[in-house]
């Protein structure tokens, strides 16, 4: 990815909700980074790495299945690609998933956990015909307008990452066939994240990252072309300017909402000691 430090700030200030959850002294802060590291050793093909992070992952968040689901979609694109089956990082993934479900404390406790909260919770959230249950507001759907108002930034990136993939190349470097791989693997999660954040708000939280890695990869991939493009049009000093207002909005965004919490997140978290 270009400019890494670039797209990881952007990142971080881009979306009022990943700001606002990240705020949350829960397990699921550890495993977005944890997520974004996982995808990043599938990408590469790394498979000690894919098989230590999975089973890191699955002790700290539990939708256990992110990083196979994920690593699959990667050797399905590979398999496509080189014409041969390749399943070794599924395999990976799964092994280290595998064991950390299996020598968690929780054993088999959390085969139910699982099983509730990923299917029984969001089929109730996402039924027509289910009875309010008083579920977190974080698992139900919520407006577009409002997904739009507070995540501009992965809009933006996730447009960007589609733009750069159809755009027929004029000059420069072709991008390697691995490099493919990681774009078309990061830009389907993506999407895909984009549109489970439609049916439930919890899942902005690793759209937001995953469409920035997903731009970043499809820009490094875009060959040489576009960077010289963007050279002589001073695009990356526009995306400062850019960011910088969507930053300063998000941030001011999420102290607001903060502020007028009535609850006890905020609070009685900042008072423990």
């Amino acid at each position: 990815v270009p400019a890494a430090a670039g797209f990881a700030l952007a990142c971080l200030v881009s979306s009022t909700t990943l700001l606002y959850r990240a705020g949350l002294l829960r397990s699921h802060v550890l495993a977005i980074a944890l997520a974004l590291l996982g995808t990043a050793a599938i990408v590469r093909r790394s498979r000690l790495p894919v098989a230590l992070l999975s089973a890191v992952y699955a002790l700290t968040h539990i939708a256990w299945h992110l990083l196979p689901g994920i690593a699959l979609v990667a050797d399905i694109i590979e398999s496509i690609r080189s014409r041969k089956p390749r399943f070794t990082i599924t395999l990976c993934s799964l092994a280290g998933t595998i064991a950390a479900v299996l020598f968690s404390p929780y054993f088999p406790a959390n085969l139910k956990l699982w099983w509730v909260q990923n299917v029984g919770v969001l089929g109730m959230a996402w039924s027509p015909l289910a009875p309010d249950l008083g579920l977190g507001l974080e698992v139900l759907p919520g407006r577009p307008s409002h997904l739009v108002y507070y995540n501009l930034g992965p809009i933006l990136f996730t447009l960007a990452g589609l733009v750069l993939v159809v755009r027929p190349k004029r000059g420069g470097t072709e991008a390697a066939p691995a490099q493919l791989t990681g774009v078309f693997t990061v830009g389907l999660v993506a999407t895909g994240f984009l549109a489970l954040s439609l049916m439930s708000r919890r899942f902005v939280e690793f759209w937001a990252p995953m469409s920035v890695l997903f731009a970043g990869l499809a820009w490094g991939a875009a060959g040489s072309g576009w960077k010289e493009w963007s050279a002589r049009r001073h695009l990356p000093a526009w995306c400062l300017v850019l960011f910088r207002g969507l930053g300063l909005f998000n941030i001011g965004e999420r102290r607001r909402i903060v502020s007028d919490d009535p609850g006890r997140i905020f609070a009685s978290c900042a008072a423990c000691r």
